[in-house]
């Protein structure tokens, strides 16, 4: 079992980010990640 501050370190569910969608009429996402090399990437969907 885990801690509401230990939850919100790790973020959020993906049942929680289609809620946060929905709720805020999302229309675009970046995602951004570093690569196995260590430089910062970024797609938008």
């Amino acid at each position: 079992m885990t801690s509401a501050v230990e939850e919100k370190l790790m973020g959020y569910s993906p049942k929680d980010v289609l809620q946060l969608i929905s709720e805020k009429d999302v229309k675009f996402i970046d995602f951004r990640f570093t690569d196995t090399k260590g430089k910062e990437q970024h797609v938008s969907v």
